[in-house]
C-alpha cells in the first residue's frame, strides 16, 4: 500500500513537471526565429510567473481548504477573484512598462516617413481587407486569463483524480484490515468454545475408561497444536484440516454410547490444495450439540466430497426438542457464516434444511 501511494505521488509530480516544462519552453520551441533575446525571455517570464502564482495558491490553499472541504461556491469565487486580480495586475504592469517592443521602435524611429503613394498610381496594390486587424496580437492579459483558467481547471481535475485514487486505496486497505481483524476474532472465539467442549468430553471419560481418556488427551494435544500454530496461517492444506476434523470426531465417538450413530466420510484421495483453517468446526459442533440425545437413538453424519475445484461439506443429524438456550445456535454458527462472507463473498453456497426430525446442512466452497 505504501508503494502504491509513492507511485501515485510520483505520477502526479511527473505530470505537473511535464505541464510546466511545456508552458515554459513551448513559446521558444514554436518560434519561427530561433534566436531569442533577453527582452523576449523576460516577456515569457512575465506570463509564466503570474501563472505559477495562481497555480501555487490554487494547489496549496484553494483546493485543499475549500474544494475538498465541500465549499464549492467559495472555491469558485476565490478562483475567479484570484485570476482577476493577477490578470489586472499584469495588465497594469504592462501599461507601466510601456508599449510593446515593436511599437516602441516605431515611435522612437526619427527617420522621415516615406512619400505617400499617389492614390491614382495604377501599380499600387489595393489594400487587403481587414489589414488593420489581421496583424493584431491578442492582449497579454487576455492570454493570461485564458491560460489561468485552463491551468486551474487541469490542475484541480488532476488533484481530484489522484485524491479519489488515494481514497479508493485507503478504503481497500481498511477493508482488508477489517477482514483480517474479524477473522482473527472469529478464530479466537472458535478456540475457547472448542476447548470447553473437548475438556468436558475428556472429563466424562476419566471415570469410565482410563485408557481411552489417555488416548483422548493425546488427540487433544494434536488438536491444541493445530489450533495454536496451524490455524494462525491464512491457508492450511486440506489433508491437515481433515486430520484435525477426524481427531475431533474420534473424541466425540469416545464420549457417546452405542445409541448414537456417528459417521464421518473423508475420501482417501485428497486434493493437494489449501483452504482457510477451522471453516467447518462450528457446523460440526452444532451437529453434535443438537443432534445427540442420551435417551433416544440419534445420529450424526459428516461428509466431505471433492469435485474438480469445489469442496462439498455436508452434515445431517437427528433433531430433538431442545430448551430455549439450546435452540439458540450460538455465536459460533453466526461467526462461521460471517467468516464465509469475508473469505468468499458470493462465491460459495450454504443451504440449510430441516424438519421436526432431521437437520441438514450443505456447504460448497471453491478450492
Amino acid at each position: 500500500m505504501f508503494n502504491k501511494k509513492k507511485q501515485l505521488r510520483f505520477s502526479e509530480i511527473v505530470i505537473i513537471s511535464f505541464v510546466w516544462i511545456l508552458l515554459v519552453f513551448a513559446p521558444i520551441f514554436f518560434r519561427e526565429d530561433t534566436n531569442i533575446n533577453a527582452r523576449e525571455l523576460l516577456n515569457i517570464l512575465k506570463t509564466i510567473i503570474p501563472l505559477f502564482i495562481i497555480f501555487l495558491i490554487n494547489r496549496l490553499f484553494f483546493v485543499p481548504k475549500m474544494l475538498f472541504a465541500k465549499q464549492n461556491l467559495k472555491y469558485i469565487l476565490s478562483v475567479f477573484a484570484l485570476i482577476a486580480v493577477i490578470s489586472f495586475g499584469s495588465f497594469l504592469y504592462d501599461r507601466q512598462d510601456g508599449p510593446p517592443p515593436r511599437q516602441r521602435e516605431f515611435l522612437n524611429d526619427q527617420r522621415p516617413l516615406p512619400p505617400r503613394p499617389n492614390q491614382f498610381d495604377e501599380n499600387r496594390l489595393p489594400p487587403r481587407p481587414n489589414s488593420i486587424n489581421a496583424g493584431k496580437a491578442m492582449p497579454p492579459f487576455i492570454n493570461l486569463l485564458i491560460f489561468s483558467f485552463l491551468l486551474v481547471g487541469f490542475d484541480t481535475g488532476l488533484m481530484a483524480t489522484f485524491r479519489l485514487n488515494k481514497s479508493e486505496q485507503q478504503r481497500a486497505k481498511l477493508e482488508v484490515e477489517n477482514a483480517e481483524t474479524q477473522l482473527a476474532f472469529l478464530k479466537s472465539q472458535v478456540s475457547p468454545h472448542f476447548f470447553m467442549n473437548t475438556l468436558n468430553n475428556i472429563h466424562s471419560l476419566i471415570d469410565i475408561n482410563t485408557e481411552e481418556a489417555k488416548d483422548s488427551i493425546i488427540r487433544l494435544s494434536k488438536l491444541m497444536r493445530y489450533l495454536l500454530y496451524e490455524s494462525e496461517n491464512k491457508l492450511i492444506s486440506i489433508q491437515k484440516e481433515m486430520e484435525f476434523i477426524k481427531n475431533y470426531v474420534d473424541l466425540m465417538m469416545l464420549r457417546f454410547s452405542e445409541k448414537v450413530d456417528i459417521k464421518l466420510y473423508i475420501p482417501n484421495d485428497l486434493p493437494d490444495k489449501s483452504i482457510p483453517p477451522l471453516l467447518f468446526i462450528s457446523y460440526i459442533e452444532n451437529a453434535f450439540k443438537h443432534g445427540i440425545s442420551y435417551q433416544q437413538t440419534s445420529f450424526v453424519k459428516i461428509s466431505f466430497f471433492f469435485n474438480d475445484d469445489k469442496l462439498v461439506f455436508e452434515t445431517e443429524n437427528s433433531k430433538f426438542e431442545q430448551s430455549k438456550s439450546d435452540n439458540e445456535r450460538g455465536i459460533g454458527i453466526k461467526n462461521s457464516k460471517k467468516r464465509l462472507d469475508l473469505l468468499y463473498d458470493n462465491d460459495y453456497s450454504l443451504t440449510i434444511s430441516e424438519n421436526d426430525e432431521i437437520y441438514k446442512l450443505h456447504l460448497t466452497i471453491p478450492i
